[in-house]
């Protein structure tokens, strides 16, 4: 046996340097989603005895605003016509059985199911309110459900079907009713708060306890745990194939594939809601910052923005770098989103619904996340708030470029009243904040050049009649500058990633000072890159171990691997020794142990570079301007450490200030220069901040 697991993980090591340092996907969707044109609500009530006929629908938005009612026809489809906006809620009711039946949508395509139903009413308990009398009484203060949280929870539920169907998502909100999804539907009974699923074809039969409950913060959290004994095969028939042979040769597939689910550790959703402290940070701050340019500001960022929907499995663990989603990751105050594309399987041309986020797999669908951008510069508070969606990779699987095309069509449809053009987005040196807010545009989007160049060719013409306007799509590149490097601790992000780009005179020269420097004396931007790049041996455990959990979960890698020692002073050592952060998460699991950080002081080695970026000698220092991580809102209360902004006084460091990431870049936006601090050069790096 010993034997034959060295092999099997020699072979998950090939695996995993294969298949996860690329982001493609090898998995297709068979969902031949599409939004309806008319202006309006629609869906289609489904429970598990199929459609619901006369049921009187009544759609209104979350503010509490009747929309219009409706009745479902003999397909159980109905049709509300408004002119409002997402987000919207219904309730469903059926005159002859006198059930009823709740949905939520961002768009609109909202259909009502029983399995929807649930969520929403346990959502509700959680909170210790009544979900009738919550709609009856809808109103700008009550809590309201948001939906991708929701789907991602179902998506959990739904995971042995989605697998046998080969499919991505079963769209339990939105889009047209699949029949494989209704197939699902039907085969689905509920029993207290346990779904039974049993069907013959394929064959499935799973059965998943759900539990919804309030945390300290005032979330609703689900947890659950799933156990299923099926015939399925995996998307990814290369990969996982080959993965299932092998652990059956370990134990039975039934219970290869059991795991828990749990939302702080097993990565299900809602994660982490936002604070909504920093939503409009730049307003506030306006004075500081009106008059600087873009690249003369620190703006905080997220890596890989758009993964937080990805759950658990199989390798899925080592792609999840974010639990938060766009929408409240702006609301957090991260101003520059790190978008990531793909489509999905289609024919000839297919409209915008196959375009996800993702990162190896697919996270979500892209058209949610820019729901979710648009509400929030739609906001009046938010009028100031400049938002950089940069979309550098852009990945098609048909050689087919008119995708790219319904892509951008589908972009400018949802932010296009917003969108900075093209001349201003590329003459950053030329343009202050005060330049962008006046015009009322504030998010620039960037696409990879070689798309910025085609769209904007003389002559060119989109394909599948896709409508946009090439100059709201600057090229990425030459715009903005983005150095990375393959590293996996913290120590090689500090020698090779900050200190060479913000300070001159490091040991490796001071080739990536002056490239930095270059490009922000133009007014360009510069992204420095605090992400890790782990060895191909933990991707290959990362591989095996399909229940979520450290050490083989990105988030937690990223939380204490990297932002933890930047902060705190831990050595590698002290990471990775017998008694280092890394056992110590072993023995104790992250989300109920003791903390692994409790034992570390302040030392602040990464707070002390960007103050003297942005306070010390222009000679000697470059100012810090986009700065992105992973994981920057952890949920698990052992990795929710202090981010760190020492301050120098009297030849020495000292604590001055501790808090989250946005709060950090918030502060040093603040900042004024600061001659006292020229010339200093020892930063104390090895003691405790006092």
């Amino acid at each position: 046996m010993r034997t034959l697991k060295f092999l099997a993980y020699a072979l998950l090591s090939v695996i995993a340097a294969t298949i996860l340092i690329g982001c493609g996907s090898s998995s297709t969707s068979d969902n031949a989603a599409s939004n309806n044109t008319k202006q309006g609500v629609n869906g289609v009530l489904y429970t598990q005895q199929g459609p619901v006929a006369g049921a009187s629908v009544v759609v209104k938005d979350t503010d509490g605003q009747l929309l219009g009612t409706a009745t479902t026809d003999a397909s159980g489809a109905y049709y509300v016509p408004t002119t409002a906006s997402a987000p919207y809620i219904a309730q469903a009711k059926d005159p002859k059985s006198g059930a009823v039946w709740y949905s939520i949508s961002q768009n609109n395509n909202m259909n009502i199911t029983h399995i929807g139903d649930f969520m929403i009413k346990r959502w509700y308990e959680a909170l210790s309110l009544n979900t009738d009398q919550a709609f009856a009484s809808l109103n700008v203060d009550t809590p309201v459900p948001e939906e991708a949280a929701m789907s991602a929870v179902v998506d959990q539920i739904f995971y042995p079907v989605v697998m046998a169907f080969k499919v991505e998502s079963l769209n339990l909100f939105r889009d047209e009713l699949s029949v494989n999804f209704a197939r699902a539907l039907r085969a689905t009974v509920i029993s207290g708060n346990t779904f039974s699923i049993n069907m013959t074809d394929p064959p499935v039969k799973a059965s998943i306890k759900v539990q919804a409950v309030k945390n300290a913060q005032g979330d609703v959290i689900f947890s659950g745990q799933s156990t299923f004994d099926t015939a399925m095969r995996a998307p990814s028939e290369q990969i996982r194939t080959v993965l299932t042979q092998l652990l059956q040769s370990f134990s039975p597939i039934s219970n290869a594939y059991a795991a828990e689910v749990n939302s702080n550790v097993g990565g299900i959703v809602p994660n982490v809601k936002s604070t909504g402290t920093n939503e409009h940070w730049m307003s506030d701050n306006w004075n500081f910052i009106k008059d600087k340019k873009l690249a003369d500001i620190v703006i905080p960022g997220t890596h890989d923005s758009g993964t937080y929907q990805l759950g658990w499995g199989s390798g899925i663990n080592s792609a999840k770098t974010q639990n938060v989603s766009i929408g409240e990751q702006l609301k957090d105050g991260i101003r520059y989103l790190d978008m990531r594309v793909t489509e999905a399987a289609h024919s000839d041309c297919a409209d915008s619904s196959v375009w996800w986020l993702f990162h190896t797999w697919k996270s979500y669908r892209l058209q949610e996340a820019l729901d979710e951008v648009k509400a929030f510069v739609s906001k009046p508070a938010n009028n100031k708030e400049v938002v950089i969606l940069d979309f550098q990779d852009i990945t098609i699987k048909y050689e087919d470029a008119r995708a790219v095309d319904v892509l951008l069509a589908l972009i400018q449809a949802k932010l296009g009243a917003h969108m900075v053009p093209m001349d201003q987005a590329t003459n950053w040196h030329n343009s202050t904040l005060n330049d962008f807010v006046a015009q009322g545009r504030q998010i620039i989007v960037l696409v990879p050049t070689s798309t910025s160049t085609r769209i904007n060719a003389s002559g060119f013409n989109p394909g599948c009649g896709a409508k946009f306007d090439g100059k709201y799509f600057a090229p990425h590149g030459g715009n903005l500058r983005s150095y990375y490097a393959e590293l996996t601790d913290s120590q090689e992000i500090q020698e090779q990633v900050i200190t060479p780009q913000l300070q001159k005179g490091s040991a490796l020269g001071d080739d990536r000072f002056n490239a930095y420097r270059t490009q922000q004396s133009k007014g360009l931007l510069n992204v420095i890159q605090i992400v890790p790049r782990p060895s191909d041996l933990w991707y290959a455990g990362a591989v095996a171990n399909v229940a979520w959990g450290y050490p083989y979960d990105l988030l937690t890698y990223a939380s204490l691997r990297i932002n933890a020692p930047l902060n705190l002073k831990i050595s590698t050592s002290d990471v990775n020794g017998l008694s280092g952060i890394v056992a110590t998460s072993l023995l104790f699991p992250l989300a109920n142990g003791p903390s692994p950080l409790a034992p570390y002081c302040s030392s602040g080695w990464l707070g002390k570079r960007l103050r003297m970026g942005v306070q010390g000698s222009q000679a000697e220092w470059n100012t810090p301007n986009i700065i992105i991580v992973d994981d920057y809102n952890p949920t698990v209360p052992a990795a929710q450490y202090d981010w760190v902004l020492p301050k120098y006084a009297n030849g020495n460091w000292a604590k001055d200030w501790q808090g989250g990431y946005v709060d950090l870049i918030v502060r040093l936006n603040k900042l004024p220069r600061d001659a006292s601090l020229t010339g200093v050069s020892n930063f104390a790096d090895a003691q405790c901040l006092q």
